[in-house]
């Protein structure tokens, strides 16, 4: 039984969510639209048509969480690493103090800009069992204070930055066509929707929300695929002086090497004429942003849309076109010859026998800036700029030359991933039945391809 139920859950292609990587591979996420009780009613059903024993609802439900998969939603993850800490000092009878909001606002901060996560309850914890000894106690107070300092600097930033300041995130698993009415559309193997949001910090009176969208059968979701979504928001706002990006702190994507390398040069490039750009991290497990309640707003308008029916992926653009109010958002619908793969990747080498060597997992903000090839850095919010030389020699001969030109270095598709023929099949076969017919010629008009690639 216990096989056959994790057969059943796997069915439903679990992925990561977007660049919460630094679960992966242990935490995956379904489509919003997808319930456990709706899952274990059709695994339910499907046992007993074929006179096989069936099992509980609870026995499903815990192997779902002991898969370490999700139905989150949006704007409501907690933190693991908070909550494991809670257990754990509950059971030692230990009680830790983090640093409350004043003792941020004694160093600068203006008092304007205090911030939502540290409450009441932050200040009023006390040391009165000191776990001086205890390396889990001191573990999460690192974290936690980490987590207050960087939602300071974040609300500090919502009317402080001179520039453009917005938050930037991928949605979570968006599948289409999405028809919650149809058990066979909802228990269906779909294809996956992306929108990586720049949402402004302070919301809607700051600007539009600029939300770059593609799907599973235009490209992927790599780095590099996420690094050619920063692109396009770059180029939407190429004469902005000076433009900060909030980040989850996702090391696989919002922290890898081929970004940065990619940031730098096009800041020293023709295609936009910005002066610098600035990488902000949140603390991981506290990363709520301006770009999670755009996420809400779409998920809402999805379900007002045509009574919850988005058939097509041209009706989910238009979903996140409407998600807003004034002003509207900025969508880019984007096209397989959008995507690139940078020719200029990251040699360990570079920084292997630098004595005080950045450590991207210790990073909270990097500073590109226009006229430096250099990698400028801090650990914190408030110490001092640390830089260092993050290409080759061989690479920064090549880019200090007159003629060259950055964006004639970049390896744009030729053709989009397309969608396996077998899966292009059965949804024209069983769900296009379902969709009104005029929406049913996006679906015949997918190119199809033998084997996809790897997504």
């Amino acid at each position: 039984m216990d096989e056959a139920v994790k057969n059943d859950i796997m069915s439903y292609s679990p992925t990561i969510s977007h660049y919460r990587r630094e679960h992966a591979p242990n935490v995956l996420y379904l489509p919003t639209d997808l319930t456990c009780q709706a899952m274990y009613d059709s695994f339910h059903d499907k046992r007993l048509k074929q006179s096989l024993e069936s099992c509980s609802y609870s026995f499903y439900n815990k192997k779902l969480n002991k898969m370490n998969i999700r139905f989150t939603k949006l704007g409501h993850e907690l933190c693991e690493r908070c909550r494991e800490a809670e257990i754990h000092m509950k059971l030692a009878n230990h009680v830790v103090q983090t640093t409350g909001e004043s003792d941020f606002l004694e160093e600068g901060y203006p008092e304007a800009d205090r911030c939502a996560d540290s409450s009441a309850d932050d200040e009023e914890e006390s040391s009165v069992n000191p776990p001086e000894d205890c390396v889990k106690c001191l573990q999460w107070q690192e974290h936690k204070n980490v987590a207050i300092r960087s939602r300071c600097e974040y609300d500090r930033d919502k009317t402080m930055f001179n520039g453009l300041a917005v938050s930037v995130d991928l949605q979570k698993v968006i599948q289409l066509p999405r028809m919650e009415g149809f058990k066979e559309v909802i228990f269906s193997r779909r294809i996956i929707a992306m929108n990586e949001t720049f949402a402004p910090l302070g919301g809607q009176k700051k600007g539009p929300t600029h939300a770059v969208v593609w799907n599973e059968i235009i490209s992927g979701r790599k780095a590099c695929d996420i690094i050619s979504s920063f692109t396009q928001n770059l180029l939407v706002n190429k004469d902005q002086e000076h433009i900060l990006y909030w980040l989850d702190n996702c090391s696989s994507q919002n922290k890898n090497w081929d970004l940065m390398l990619h940031m730098i040069l096009i800041v020293n490039s023709s295609m936009i004429s910005t002066r610098d750009v600035t990488f902000k991290y949140l603390e991981s497990g506290h990363t709520f942003m301006s770009a999670d309640a755009f996420h809400a707003a779409v998920e809402r308008r999805m379900r007002l849309f045509n009574k919850g029916e988005i058939p097509t992926y041209p009706d989910f653009v238009n979903c996140i076109k409407q998600a807003n109010g004034d002003p509207e958002p900025i969508v880019t619908s984007m096209e397989y010859n959008d995507f690139f793969e940078p020719t200029f990747h990251f040699k360990p080498s570079v920084i292997s026998r630098l004595k005080d060597r950045p450590k991207l997992a210790n990073i909270k903000t990097v500073k590109f800036s226009r006229g430096s090839y250099e990698f400028h850095y801090r650990n914190d919010f408030s110490t001092e700029w640390k830089h260092c030389s993050v290409f080759t020699n061989k690479q920064l001969k090549q880019i200090r030359k007159n003629s060259f030109d950055f964006k004639l270095t970049l390896k744009y598709r030729e053709a989009c991933t397309g969608i396996e023929k077998s899966r292009k099949d059965f949804i024209l076969r069983k769900l296009c039945s379902l969709m009104p017919a005029g929406k049913r010629t996006y679906w015949q008009d997918l190119p199809e391809v033998e084997v996809a690639e790897e997504f």
